[in-house]
């Protein structure tokens, strides 16, 4: 599994800014947050 892109984007939303790595994968904080609430 290569990961040669440079810009990382959120793997659910898709936006770039904001990143954080939640579990493994890039997440910006608005989804995180999201995530958050539904737990």
């Amino acid at each position: 599994m290569k990961t040669n892109s440079k810009v990382a984007v959120c793997k659910i939303c898709k936006e770039k800014d904001n990143l954080v790595v939640y579990k493994g994968t890039h997440i910006c904080k608005e989804c995180i947050a999201y995530i958050k609430e539904l737990i």
